[in-house]
């Protein structure tokens, strides 16, 4: 499984995936990014994960039928899954 960050057409998400170029998306553990702080914008999502203040929710499976562009987020997988949820 590969993290990946998708932009959609109205959701920026984290998750992990077995073929980040497949349409439909299966994205599984995926966490919708309602409010981020992060100074790097959505590659700076991917990089190092979402920073104190952002807002970010719980995870579950879902599949994604249209994609805008998937991002690799390997190197801030870690911060991903150790982020709490907090939608507001």
């Amino acid at each position: 499984m590969k993290p990946i960050i998708v932009c959609s057409r109205n959701a920026i998400l984290f998750g992990w995936t077995a073929d980040p170029t497949a349409i439909p998306l299966r994205l599984e553990k995926a966490r919708w990014a309602y409010y981020w702080v992060n100074p790097g914008g959505h590659l700076g999502l991917a990089e190092t994960g979402p920073q104190v203040g952002s807002r970010i929710g719980s995870a579950g499976t879902i599949t994604l039928t249209e994609v805008a562009c998937v991002i690799d987020a390997t190197a801030g997988a870690d911060v991903w899954e150790a982020y709490p949820v907090s939608t507001s």
